[in-house]
């Protein structure tokens, strides 16, 4: 398969109008636009680059939080972006039904980063049936499902854009939001900033009855780092099936401390299923090698600077 072509295409090629207009209150400057894809997987669509570029800007645009210029407008402050879009697939396959319909499967993946250093992403699919015989609708119904793709990337990112501007509080309420996308991006908004504050909230989270929405805040609590957080994951992995307390596992090994570490130690030696047990071994092992380094980068500071001797030395 040819290696994916990765363009980038000058804002100022895509002619757009208006390029030094003021902006509304809370919209985003977008100033470079790359797509990675090959021309093998774009061919089912039957456009062009410059269309594929025109309808991506309309669904970036669309959102309402980011506009596409050539240069940053005159008094704008905010942040400035530029987007990387991977089209991952354009296809038509078999829909898995007994009904012989075929599915026409497009999925793709915006990337944002800031000049600042920030990094944003949303995931995009599109899929519609597609009836025997309607090959001529073919390439209607791929472009349809490659909007609709495009929309709910736009969507996510703009969740994303929401997310970012909101304080700790805010994204703490947002965990209780009806919306599966504005939860899901807030929760990875509070792991990010490392929140203590989110914690009590994402311990609760762990008795949901939704196993992606329970990983998801064993991931955030991971990320914030507070051994404080161990004895509530070890509880949630009680009466639960041999793959989520392995998942479990591997997050008390990056968390470390006590708890954690006599919960594995139990659990490696104690646990009936030969799985659990062998999770429970390796992340000890890694836990002490952890620590190990830990101590031998605490040596090395404490012979540089008699000062920081470690505490018992």
């Amino acid at each position: 398969m040819p290696k994916p072509a990765r363009l980038w295409f000058a804002i100022l090629a895509l002619a757009l109008a208006g390029a030094c207009s003021k902006l509304p209150q809370g919209v985003e400057v977008v100033t470079g636009l790359e797509i990675e894809a090959s021309d093998e997987m774009l061919a089912p669509l039957g456009l062009s680059r410059a269309e594929i570029i025109d309808r991506l800007r309309t669904g970036i645009e669309g959102s309402g939080r980011l506009a596409i210029r050539e240069a940053v407008p005159k008094g704008y402050e905010g942040r400035t972006w530029r987007a990387r879009i991977e089209i991952l697939r354009v296809r038509v396959v078999p829909s898995g039904n007994a009904d012989g319909l075929s599915l026409a499967d497009v999925a793709l993946r915006m990337n944002l980063t800031s000049s600042g250093g920030d990094l944003l992403r949303g995931d995009g699919r599109g899929h519609e049936d597609l009836p025997p015989g309607a090959s001529a609708r073919r390439q209607d119904v791929l472009r349809r499902s490659f909007d609709a793709a495009v929309g709910q990337a736009v969507r996510q990112l703009g969740v994303a854009l929401e997310a970012a501007s909101k304080t700790d509080e805010e994204l703490v309420a947002a965990l209780q939001s009806p919306d599966a996308d504005r939860r899901d991006f807030a929760m990875r908004q509070l792991g990010e900033r490392k929140s203590r504050l989110a914690i009590p909230a994402l311990v609760e989270r762990l008795r949901a009855d939704e196993r992606p929405l329970q990983l998801q805040a064993v991931g955030a609590l991971v990320a914030i780092g507070d051994q404080a957080a161990a004895p509530a994951l070890i509880d949630t992995s009680a009466q639960r099936d041999p793959g989520f307390v392995v998942q479990v596992i591997y997050a008390l090994g990056e968390l470390g401390g006590h708890d954690a570490e006599a919960y594995l130690f139990t659990v490696s030696t104690g646990h009936p299923d030969e799985a659990v047990r062998g999770a429970a071994a390796e992340a000890l092992e890694n836990l002490h090698s952890r620590q190990n380094l830990g101590r031998t980068g605490a040596q090395a500071d404490a012979d540089r600077d008699p000062s920081r001797k470690p505490v018992g030395h």
